[in-house]
């Protein structure tokens, strides 16, 4: 589950990030409870004329394809790109294909948790763990699905890989199956680095034709889970140009198009995220997302009465508009009342450092970093936040805006929120 703040115009009422003492007083309306702790901690909603130092670095960025370069990535920047964007052009192709057939031809499945599966999920994960389990050998690699699928579903899959990569037969399927997706391997042997893959997150957005994204990242294990690279395109994104992000630690976040690879030269196909000029015009609304309107959290969360905007589907989609700047503030919920939360590293892990090269910042409940080690889960406190590179300067107040009412957590975050994140 989760929520953004985004910044879009609504023909409804919205209240300027600009009017701090109005905000506070709405604050301490909605939360009675915690008026006290509030005085303590400013409340003011981002100002979309500030940029952070990050975001001004950004726009004075070198040459893309010279800092990928100098990177140590370039090879798995590259192989990556390439083989997500491959992928992706086989979604929308066989979407189109699916609306001039009967959609009874296509195989879906519901999946335990109640999600879809299609053929297409699958044959996904078959190009891109064989592109790169082939390319980098001694790399490990996580994707979403697991065990080899019922007929005629396999076959499905099989058929679609095949159509983009011909060295996708049965045999290797069930080959890359015994080695990477049967079970998910325990720490103790796990590889240096290994890729962590979503397939399609957002299996009901492509089934609607709405959003939905393919995730890629690798990831540093024994660094303790550092992401050091992502891939994240977006195949429905309104803006053709900018429908695949690719971060790289330290170096930045790049958008291009689905078509890359026709470009002429590397120069060409890389542009560095840059501030625009209507990010500091567009006033500021809350949205939510359709899983949590009847969640008893949402009055806590929402103290303004601003209207709720709707953005579909899964948290990848959500990472990529926090990334270009499309959404100022993404917190996903997780469905538990756990302090403890365990969370599932191919839905995060690729939009977290898009976010994060991108100039924004993404941390747990008490401002912790996201770590993601060799496996299919990682660890956080109670919920993750995410705010672009104009909401980063309020990334503290807004935690403080989502805590919890029990006492030690609030001693937590307010320790927290006097610490530089």
């Amino acid at each position: 589950m989760g929520f953004v703040l985004t910044s879009v115009r609504s023909p409804c009422s919205t209240v300027q990030g600009t009017d701090a003492g109005a905000l506070r007083r709405h604050a301490e309306r909605a939360f009675p409870c915690v008026a006290r702790r509030l005085r303590h901690v400013s409340l003011a909603l981002p100002n979309l004329g500030e940029s952070t130092e990050r975001g001004k670095d950004a726009e004075d960025a070198a040459d893309p394809a010279e800092k990928v370069k100098c990177s140590g990535l370039e090879t798995e920047l590259w192989t990556s790109l390439r083989v997500v964007q491959q992928a992706s052009e086989l979604c929308v192709r066989a979407r189109d294909a699916w609306d001039r057939t009967a959609s009874e031809d296509f195989s879906v499945q519901t999946k335990a948790d109640r999600t879809p599966v299609t053929a297409l999920d699958l044959a996904v994960q078959y190009i891109i763990a064989h592109t790169l389990t082939s390319a980098f050998p001694r790399y490990g690699f996580v994707a979403e699905e697991t065990g080899l699928p019922e007929r005629p579903l396999l076959d499905d899959a099989v058929r679609l890989a095949n159509s983009v990569d011909k060295h996708i037969t049965e045999q290797v399927v069930r080959e890359l199956t015994a080695k990477y997706f049967i079970t998910h391997h325990s720490v103790d042997g796990a590889p240096d680095r290994f890729f962590v893959l979503d397939p399609i997150d957002g299996t009901k957005g492509w089934i609607s034709r709405k959003h939905y994204c393919v995730g890629l990242a690798l990831i540093d294990h024994s660094a303790g889970g550092e992401l050091l690279l992502s891939v994240l395109s977006n195949p429905t994104f309104k803006d053709p140009s900018r429908r695949v992000l690719a971060a790289i630690r330290g170096i930045g976040c790049f958008s291009c198009s689905l078509d890359w690879h026709n470009s002429s030269s590397d120069r060409q196909v890389l542009q560095q995220l840059r501030a625009r000029a209507d990010e500091r015009t567009r006033p500021v609304s809350w949205t939510i997302s359709h899983t949590l309107k009847d969640n008893s959290r949402t009055p806590m969360l929402f103290g303004f009465g601003l209207p709720p905007v709707f953005l579909c589907c899964g948290s990848l989609v959500k990472y990529f508009y926090c990334s270009l700047a499309l959404v100022d503030v993404f917190v996903q919920l997780p469905g538990t009342e756990s302090d403890a939360v365990s969370l599932r590293s191919w839905d995060h892990a690729a939009g977290v450092l898009c976010v994060l090269e991108s100039g924004g910042q993404v941390t747990d409940l008490i401002g912790g970093q996201l770590r993601m080690p060799f496996g299919p889960s990682f660890s956080i406190h109670s919920l993750i936040l995410a705010t672009s590179r104009n909401s980063r300067p309020y990334h503290r107040d807004l935690l403080v805006r989502c805590a919890p009412r029990d006492e030690v957590s609030w001693r937590i975050m307010l320790e927290k929120s006097s610490e530089e994140p």
